[in-house]
């Protein structure tokens, strides 16, 4: 799984959306015969692509039947089409990334669903933690309802950590004791090779800013705007730090990709996007995952990648759009049972009363989303430019000898300097 093809395999977290979809935001009238159209990315033909279709496929099918009069029509578009086709087929239900929120706020292009949710007295807080329905609002306004919320996670290798004589991961450890367990992890079962490793941890800038992110610093200020002082904070520089050490020290590999299946056989433990992770736990029990490490003060920090849906400005059915959402994402039914199995709801509704017969690792993440804050491709729509950009030169950084904060210092500078020229392209 490659972390820099993320936009195609989780619902397209980094597509940089909405480039004209309409301009009203005033309320239509309910039809009692009307159709709806959902705007869905093809999601590959991986063995999740095809689940998350066929699920799409069942929704459309289940909302239909509960709601007569109401047709749904699922629309699947390659991903890299994604943009033209909004325009081009003016769907009534798209897929959003949060960092779009305030330019879809500014240019009218989706409605506010507070109006649609409190007339039918709707209590969202039942549904998600405050922080998660805070990063679906802009101003006042809330634009979009969270369909998805993928961690980075750690799986393990229960076989290489018994011959370590240690303990599985808890929910309490922390970077303290994931590096302790990779050193020892090293030791017990790879030490005369050097293709085996404590762990793997890609060296891939989303990463990296995940583990910074639980030490205190994301890459981004807290409006997107400015890197400076947090590309470059005391917390991404000991971030680095930690991991060239640690590829120095042989305990982790070069790698910025990491397929689960190097798990058990050249490692003890991997990160990765929890539904790879989990489909790996799923089939087979020799494997476990478990939360990234806390601060070692025990503060818990996720930073998941979400998708949400909204609703154009340009429908003629808000009313109808918003019964489809709520099915797919607060409702309990059979839809969001099946979907939260897969990480494709995150309904506490829905939690509380199936979470006993979850696989302990859905609890583990389902936990998760109350700590959950905005990386930066949450707040800033250019940010795959960005790792465009500069993606080499974090792993440059800890596997050649460069000067770490120099470089995050020149590299934060580069990243005002596109975050700057973006403003005034919007602008123009």
């Amino acid at each position: 799984m490659k972390f820099n093809r993320l936009g195609a395999l989780l619902l397209i977290i980094t597509l940089i959306m909405i480039t004209a979809i309409g301009c009203s935001t005033k309320s239509k009238p309910v039809m009692v015969n009307a159709e709806i159209t959902v705007l869905m990315a093809d999601q590959g033909t991986s063995s999740l692509g095809l689940q998350v279709k066929q699920l799409f496929e069942k929704s459309k099918t289940y909302v239909e039947e509960k709601n007569p009069g109401l047709t749904v029509n699922i629309v699947v578009v390659p991903y890299q089409q994604y943009n033209d086709k909004i325009i081009e087929l003016s769907p009534d239900v798209i897929w959003i990334n949060p960092s779009d929120l305030d330019r879809l706020d500014r240019d009218e292009k989706v409605y506010d669903l507070r109006p649609l949710i409190e007339s039918e007295g709707i209590d969202l807080e039942r549904y998600f933690p405050p922080n998660i329905i805070q990063m679906n609002t802009s101003g006042e306004k809330l634009l979009g309802v969270t369909v998805a919320a993928y961690n980075v996670v750690v799986g393990y290798s229960k076989e290489w950590f018994d011959n370590a004589g240690l303990d599985y991961p808890t929910t309490e450890w922390t970077w303290t004791d994931f590096e302790n367990a990779a050193v020892r992890l090293k030791s017990a079962n790879g030490a005369d090779s050097n293709k085996k490793y404590g762990a793997i941890i890609p060296l891939y800038p989303e990463v990296i800013e995940t583990i910074a992110m639980s030490k205190g610093s994301g890459f981004l200020s807290p409006d997107g705007t400015t890197a400076t002082g947090y590309l470059n904070s005391p917390q991404t520089i000991e971030t680095v730090q930690w991991l060239k050490k640690l590829y120095s020290d042989g305990i982790i590999p070069d790698y910025m990709d990491a397929p689960p299946s190097l798990l058990g056989t050249q490692t003890g433990m991997i990160m990765g996007i929890s539904p790879f992770i989990n489909e790996l736990v799923n089939n087979d029990p020799k494997y476990g995952m478990i939360n990234l490490p806390n601060a070692e003060d025990g503060t818990k920090v996720s930073a998941p990648y979400i998708t949400s849906f909204a609703i154009t400005s340009t429908s003629e059915h808000p009313r109808e759009a918003w019964t489809y959402i709520s099915a797919v994402t607060l409702e309990d039914n059979p839809i969001t049972r099946e979907a939260f199995q897969m990480g494709l709801s995150i309904s506490g509704v829905v939690f509380e009363n199936i979470n006993e017969s979850l696989n302990p690792t859905m609890v583990v993440e389902f936990n998760q989303l109350s700590y959950a804050q905005k990386r930066s491709s949450m707040k800033s729509p250019i940010w795959g430019e960005v790792l465009g950009r500069y993606t080499s030169e974090f792993k440059y950084m800890i596997v050649l000898e460069q000067e770490i904060e120099t470089t995050l210092t020149s590299m934060s500078a580069g990243v005002d300097e596109m975050l700057a020229n973006a403003r005034l392209k919007e602008d123009q």
